[in-house]
């Protein structure tokens, strides 16, 4: 029998299948870390509009009740208070915006390849949330727009029972064995392709570092404080990474040169 059609119909119904039996993966995604959240009530200068407007938009959605002001000498704040809807909408201390994510747009698909006896494809595509609260308004999406909404990402799928499913572990590690290329190997063709398949993986810590030491002005990376946090993959060979300096979060974005990392203007 002919095996499936690699159409962006066929890859999207399996990556929202995937995504869907993986919920747990896209939570740094829909839940939110970036306010405490699990501190009720909450203290803030009345002059610090940012963070005060994006309080009244959940104030709007029911989940804070309208600020008290509080007069302190020369300074004005606002205590905002949970309601009981705010607090179920909690998860470990971070605000859940929807249950995960699915697909939003299929940007590019690789044509398949047959590899260890198995069609191996490739697609990169966008996502956006999968089943958001009611709460949920288009403003706070504007809000917050790496939320849900991301570009670039990447899977390969294979064919298995006459249809398109996402790699599993052990059907990844098999395709990279059978792909392993000898030291005198060149680029050129199913080598070529597998590194074209899956493109480099995410920086590590030290690649980070080393991105980073021609903007730090000599300071060390004990003095910094510095540690990774997570990394999102953007484009082909570009990440968007969160990184710590002491007690500071900071996101930057890196794009592969040859066998190192360089940091990009955002």
């Amino acid at each position: 029998m002919r095996p499936p059609a690699a159409t962006p119909e066929a890859y999207t119904e399996a990556i929202n299948h995937h995504l869907a039996s993986h919920r747990e993966q896209a939570q740094d995604k829909v839940c939110l870390s970036n306010f405490p959240y699990a501190t009720n009530p909450v203290f803030t200068n009345a002059s610090d509009t940012a963070t005060n407007h994006w309080l009244d938009l959940l104030v709007k959605a029911g989940l804070y009740r309208q600020p008290d002001t509080l007069t302190e000498g020369f300074w004005t704040k606002l205590r905002y208070t949970q309601t009981d809807k705010g607090h179920t909408v909690l998860k470990e201390g971070r605000l859940c915006l929807a249950k995960g994510l699915k697909v939003e747009r299929i940007e590019s698909v690789l044509p398949p390849e047959t590899i260890a006896g198995a069609l191996v494809g490739k697609a990169v595509f966008s996502t956006t949330l999968d089943a958001p609260a009611d709460w949920v308004t288009e403003e706070m999406r504007r809000e917050l727009p790496g939320e849900g909404h991301l570009t670039g990402q990447t899977l390969l799928l294979t064919v298995q029972d006459g249809a398109w499913q996402v790699m599993d572990a052990a059907q990844l590690q098999r395709s990279q064995m059978a792909q392993a290329p000898s030291p005198e190997a060149g680029t050129s063709g199913l080598r070529g392709w597998w590194q074209r398949l899956t493109g480099p993986t995410e920086p590590d810590d030290d690649a980070i570092w080393t991105a980073l030491m021609p903007h730090v002005h000599g300071l060390s990376r004990e003095a910094l404080q510095f540690r990774k946090g997570s990394c999102e993959r953007q484009a082909e060979g570009r990440f968007r990474c969160v990184i710590h300096l002491g007690d500071r979060e900071e996101r930057i974005s890196l794009m592969r040169e040859g066998e190192s990392w360089v940091l990009q203007d955002e």
